[in-house]
């Protein structure tokens, strides 16, 4: 539970049109303790207007989210290999599933809104070897991806003080910024267009924040903005234009440490920018919906 000092005076306005950008429902691996079904979970966001975008972090969650999906309206899905399946999959299973992942992406991109989850994490990925391997994933995704001229969803996280390498300790690797100079790296690299990628529930340095948006990226606001400075703090003076919201559910909750999360709770993000903006939040909730309009390449009309 957050300290109540951390949290934003006021509450979200009921009837906020609302899209939760990045949110899981992993039917093949569900959370432990999960108080609502997905069913619920769906039918709770859609009492209010709005629109969900589930990711995916490997094949498998995909196929089976994907049929889940499909059944309802409003929803699309994202197809991703996360950073965590990269470093927690046994060797030989992640050989032969990688390759399942890219030819699907190369015959099936027309099922899916949006590439992601896919990036770097070197709080999950904390030896040299570890590191290495997630970054030569991430560029290879890139590289065999990129002709498909969809955007990119990206799982960010830089290493803490709490993940030094041991055996390395004074590897670049450990500072504080150095995934988001390698993402940025192979993103120029490639030449991905900035407005083609979403800096999924953006984690910082805070000082990044207007940084990127200023370059064209996207930055994905969770719900935790709400309630942890921690969070806030990384979408000070980032323009309004280049934010989108997310749960990230089940995660990220508004105002409690490991608590569950739900999609209905994107409200909490979209307080969180108009308090940060003092700016209405019907106002702000309608220009996250124009700005996932154009980065999602939707009609909301």
């Amino acid at each position: 539970m957050t300290r109540k000092s951390d949290r934003i005076p006021i509450e979200p306005e009921p009837e906020l049109p609302l899209i939760d950008c990045h949110c899981h429902f992993p039917l093949n691996h569900p959370p432990k303790g999960i108080p609502f079904s997905y069913e619920k979970q769906y039918s709770e966001f859609f009492k209010q207007n709005g629109l969900l975008i589930v990711t995916s972090t490997d094949y498998y969650e995909y196929k089976t989210t994907a049929e889940f999906v499909r059944k309802h309206n409003k929803m699309l899905m994202t197809y991703g290999w996360g950073p965590q399946t990269v470093t927690y999959s046994p060797k030989e299973k992640h050989n032969l599933d990688f390759p399942k992942f890219l030819e699907f992406c190369q015959k099936h991109a027309d099922e899916f809104a949006c590439i992601g989850e896919i990036g770097l994490d070197f709080h999950h990925a904390r030896t040299l070897a570890e590191r290495e391997r997630q970054i030569d994933i991430f560029e290879k995704i890139i590289q065999e991806t990129k002709h498909l001229e969809k955007p990119y969803s990206l799982h960010v996280r830089n290493a803490g003080p709490r993940d030094i390498d041991p055996n390395n300790p004074k590897d670049p690797y450990n500072e504080p910024d150095r995934v988001n100079n390698i993402i940025l790296e192979i993103l120029e690299d490639e030449n991905i267009p900035p407005s083609e990628v979403m800096w999924h529930c953006f984690s910082g340095p805070a000082d990044w924040g207007p940084y990127l948006a200023e370059q064209g990226y996207y930055l994905s606001v969770p719900a935790s903005a709400f309630g942890f400075r921690k969070w806030r703090r990384n979408f000070n003076g980032v323009k309004i234009s280049q934010l989108l919201t997310e749960t990230d559910s089940a995660w990220q909750h508004p105002f409690k440490m490991g608590a569950f999360n739900m999609p209905v709770n994107v409200k909490y993000a979209v307080c969180a920018i108009a308090y940060l903006n003092n700016s209405s939040q019907q106002e702000i909730a309608k220009q996250i919906l124009r700005n996932a309009s154009i980065f999602f390449d939707l009609d909301f009309d």
